[in-house]
C-alpha cells in the first residue's frame, strides 16, 4: 500500500485494548492521553488500533508496526506520516494541557517517528 492508495476497512474488536502500538510510537508517558477505541482491519488484512485523545478528541490509527493511517469517509483508509499523526492528535480541536516534560516526549515522538 502506498502513501495515496485508499483502502476499505472493517471493525473487528472493540474489546481487549492493545496498547503497544501506540506506546512504541508515543512512549508510556504520552500514551497515557489517549483511550483505545477499537480495531480495524482493513482489506489487505492489516490490523489497526484507533486511539483517540482523551482533551483534543483525534484519532491516531496505527497497525502493530507503528504506522500510521488516516481516516477517510465510507471507511476507507490512507498512509500517514506518523509525525503528523502525533501532531494532529495533540493540536486537534482544544489543545492539551502538555506539562514541560510532556512537551519534551512529545517533540522527541515526533522526531523518531517513522516515514509514512
Amino acid at each position: 500500500m502506498d502513501a495515496t492508495e485508499e483502502i476499505q476497512g472493517k471493525l473487528i474488536r472493540c474489546e481487549r485494548p492493545d496498547w503497544e502500538p501506540l506506546c512504541d510510537l508515543v512512549g508510556d508517558s504520552l500514551a497515557g492521553w489517549f483511550m483505545w477505541m477499537a480495531e480495524v482491519e482493513l482489506d489487505d488484512g492489516t490490523a489497526v488500533h484507533l486511539y483517540k485523545h482523551r482533551e483534543t478528541r483525534q484519532y491516531v490509527h496505527l497497525d502493530a508496526s507503528g504506522r500510521a493511517f488516516d481516516y477517510r469517509p465510507e471507511h476507507t483508509y490512507t498512509r500517514l506520516a506518523a509525525a503528523t499523526a502525533i501532531k494532529r492528535a495533540f493540536t486537534g480541536r482544544g489543545r492539551a494541557l502538555l506539562t514541560p516534560s510532556d512537551k519534551a516526549a512529545l517533540r522527541a515522538a515526533i522526531a523518531r517517528a517513522p516515514a509514512a
